[in-house]
């Protein structure tokens, strides 16, 4: 009798009775959020599968491509097959790098620290449609001429119509002999620990799902070559996997080891590859010790340059920002380059092969392994290409007295210091001096600049 007044003592506190009220009014709410959820991603689902889809059938045009085009002009041409592969593969990496700079703005940070020779073994995260591992191994392909031989699921290599396409990009099942072998010949070897659990089943929140997987660290210390980690910016916001019961999805998969759980998206989101630094195996290391050091270096990667968890709309809006900043680069260098043009003595000037003799242009941004071949105003352009961004910073800091100090080294940031001299010919300045000398170091970013091109000895 007593522990039951209590209780109803208890019961009847106002106190009580408010707290469970408010408790079930949260769990009321944060159901009906979450239902809400997985209904808006149900409805985004039906109304964007065909992203995914989009991106498969032009994977299995370039595999179509790459059978037949070889095949038809080797006969048509009487050349070798080989060398007709060898060029439709080129073709189809310049498709690959267009698709990648036209919708995704795509970019790699830290593309330098790949070897140009030598093993390694490139470890990347494996997002829902791994695009961005082909548009860097298209990258390597046409500015290194190394081929990346990636080791895939072996249900991909048996997938109809991915043959060609496998053989084209060095997609293999190998086993842990075959791959030291080829890291041991110098090969540069991909590999996403994760797989088909991490493409499936991975979420939003960018978790590194590896188990515990560490035959990537095995071949590179057997091998005794540096391991590469590779991480893409936004890249599970381009094709997303179904989030919605995703505990469920997971369990389905590793009892089936099927690739079951829907696809949707194929937004045009911003890409940015960060290339980590090399990690080195000791000879006198453990694997797992090797496998935890990159483990945690991809853990790093992902914290410095992904915000989470992953949000389609913040992704597509820094696409749009950048859009705007692009053109905009794009139209104050077009419009510096007529003004510059226009300032020109160009009846001083030679013929062509004056120009083939005294200039040349290193790659940049935007002409990589590319050298220009000289004549006329249009090589005039390529050789202003980063001093008239210069000109125009400085312009429009003094048009723009007002902004304040954080704007301007962020703009100043965002464009190539680099020295004019390693452009500009005596021969065409004619003793003209060019000054860029800024007000205050400190605000803008910028150092004192002064070229005094001497008189011309020809």
């Amino acid at each position: 009798m007593l522990a039951l007044g209590i209780t109803n003592d208890v019961w009847a506190s106002p106190s009580l009775k408010l707290h469970v009220v408010l408790l079930l009014c949260k769990y009321i709410l944060l159901g009906f959020t979450k239902l809400l959820t997985s209904a808006g991603e149900i409805v985004l689902c039906i109304a964007t599968f065909g992203g995914p889809v989009l991106i498969l059938v032009t994977v299995l045009s370039c595999n179509l491509y790459l059978l037949l085009k070889p095949f038809i002009m080797s006969l048509i041409l009487l050349r070798s097959y080989a060398e007709e592969f060898s060029k439709a593969r080129a073709e189809m990496c310049r498709f690959w790098l267009l698709h990648g700079e036209l919708y995704h703005r795509f970019n790699v940070d830290g593309f330098d620290k790949i070897p140009e020779k030598g093993g390694a073994v490139l470890v990347y995260y494996h997002a829902a449609i791994p695009i961005d591992y082909i548009y860097l191994a298209s990258k390597l392909m046409l500015e290194r001429k190394r081929l990346i031989r990636s080791i895939v699921d072996k249900y991909v290599i048996w997938i109809p119509g991915f043959e060609m396409l496998a053989a084209g990009f060095g997609c293999f099942a190998g086993t842990r002999e075959s791959c030291i072998k080829l890291l041991k010949e110098g090969r540069l070897i991909g590999i996403a620990p994760g797989g088909g659990y991490e493409a499936q089943c991975g979420s939003r929140d960018y978790d590194v799902l590896w188990k515990k997987r560490a035959g990537f660290a095995k071949i590179a210390h057997e091998a005794q070559v540096p391991i590469i980690p590779v991480f893409t910016e936004n890249i599970r916001e381009t094709v997303i996997n179904m989030q919605t019961g995703l505990g469920w999805w997971r369990r389905v998969y590793n009892t089936t080891r099927i690739p079951m759980v829907p696809l949707y998206g194929g937004f045009p989101v911003r890409l940015t590859m960060h290339v980590g630094d090399p990690i080195y195996p000791s000879p006198n290391g453990t694997v797992e010790e090797l496998r935890q050091q990159v483990l945690e270096s991809m853990e790093e990667l992902i914290a410095i340059h992904q915000e989470t968890p992953g949000d389609i709309v913040r992704a597509v809006s820094q696409r749009i920002e950048n859009e705007s900043c692009y053109f905009e680069r794009k139209y104050l260098r077009y419009s510096t380059r007529i003004r510059l043009n226009s300032e020109m003595d160009w009846s001083s000037l030679d013929a062509d092969e004056h120009y083939r003799s005294n200039f040349h242009t290193d790659e940049d941004s935007e002409h990589e392994s590319s050298k220009v071949s000289f004549g006329g105003e249009e090589a005039y352009n390529e050789i202003f290409n980063d001093e008239s961004d210069m000109i125009w910073m400085k312009e429009r800091q003094m048009e723009l007295p007002g902004q304040s100090e954080l704007e301007d080294q962020q703009v100043s940031d965002s464009i190539p210091h680099l020295t004019m001299e390693s452009h500009l010919n005596p021969t065409l300045m004619k003793s003209e001096e060019i000054k860029l000398v800024s007000e205050d170091q400190s605000s803008s970013g910028f150092e004192s600049m002064s070229v005094s091109d001497s008189e011309s000895t020809n």
